[in-house]
């Protein structure tokens, strides 16, 4: 976002934003190239200065591809921390340590309630891929802080399966930052066919999605148990390469199936019930090698959770049995 508006978009919403304060190649007229003008047509706007001071208050900024050294900006920051004290903050900037070293990292520090997340580069690619797995690994951390905080979050009693694996489901793919998601379950306890029970974002697409089948990835991880259970589950985190992974984690028979061309990674976690397989929870996102170890970690919590969205569905599932089997036999309904 860019300009006034995405200020005041960032400063209302409880979510995360982007603001770009040298403006957007989605809006060209918001491009500020020149300091003068960056200064004249975007400091200089007492709307936009406030927003900023809201956001520098009350929100943690990540600053990527910024030097931290423009005055008008770093004038609101005193303006902000002086009114804020010790209050104000924490803010991070990821920056090469050629623009900040050891001295102007502590100037940050104790100045503004800046943390620097330093880097090395050779050239520009090699500094894309360095900012880019820095995200990747706040993306991870974050990921894990925001599960523990909102903890184990137990299932509606009233909910059908599918409407809580669909809650569970969009807190997995909300958290873990994924382009979409699947929660795959057995029929039931008597019929292990595994099925599709929510999607996420459930979309017209998602009515043509081909059948799980055995050696897919998800019909593998619902299959094919792992010795080692702090690596039972399947990371691709590139798809197009998948026949390689697949391979290196010893599932030679296994394939990835295509649902749809934005995606790139790929994690699949089994969803277990009292010590069974019952499913698959299966996130994907559209950047390659998305998830890391934290991200990792939520899925495994959170396919916990689908676990017990299983188990709960099972036992109302069982206490209709016997009422199911007696409505027709007035002498059993009557005994129940």
């Amino acid at each position: 976002m860019a300009g006034n508006r995405c200020s005041f978009n960032a400063v209302r919403s409880r979510k995360f934003a982007i603001v770009k304060l040298h403006g957007s190649a989605d809006d060209v007229e918001s491009i500020r190239l020149t300091r003068t003008h960056y200064r004249d047509s975007t400091l200089a706007s007492p709307e936009l200065n406030e927003c900023l001071k809201s956001l520098l208050t009350w929100k943690t900024l990540l600053f990527v591809g910024y030097s931290l050294r423009d005055s008008d900006l770093m004038y609101l920051f005193d303006e902000a921390r002086l009114r804020f004290g010790k209050k104000f903050g924490p803010h991070y900037a990821i920056m090469p340590h050629h623009e900040a070293d050891a001295k102007f990292s502590s100037y940050l520090k104790e100045a503004f309630s800046i943390e620097v997340i330093g880097y090395e580069f050779v050239d520009s690619d090699d500094a894309t891929r360095k900012v880019a797995g820095i995200l990747r690994d706040l993306s991870g951390q974050v990921a894990r802080v925001r599960y523990e905080m909102g903890g184990f979050v137990p299932t509606d009693p009233s909910a059908t399966r599918p409407q809580a694996a669909y809650a569970a489901l969009a807190r997995a793919v909300q958290l873990t930052g994924s382009y979409r998601g699947e929660v795959c379950l057995v029929t039931d306890d008597t019929d292990p066919r595994l099925q599709r029970v929510a999607i996420y974002p459930n979309t017209k697409a998602s009515l043509s999605l081909p059948q799980i089948d055995h050696d897919s990835v998800i019909g593998t991880v619902f299959l094919q148990a792992k010795s080692d259970v702090n690596n039972d589950y399947i990371y691709l985190p590139e798809v197009l390469d998948a026949r390689t992974h697949l391979d290196n984690a010893g599932h030679f028979g296994a394939k990835y199936v295509l649902c749809d061309p934005d995606v790139e990674s790929e994690l699949a976690y089994p969803i277990i019930a009292d010590g069974r397989r019952v499913g698959t929870l299966n996130l994907e996102a559209n950047t390659h090698d998305a998830y890391t170890a934290a991200h990792i970690s939520v899925a495994k919590s959170l396919s916990g959770e689908l676990g017990q969205v299983y188990i709960q569905s099972e036992r109302r599932r069982m206490r209709s049995v016997p009422l199911a089997g007696s409505i027709g036999n007035p002498i059993r309904f009557n005994q129940l």
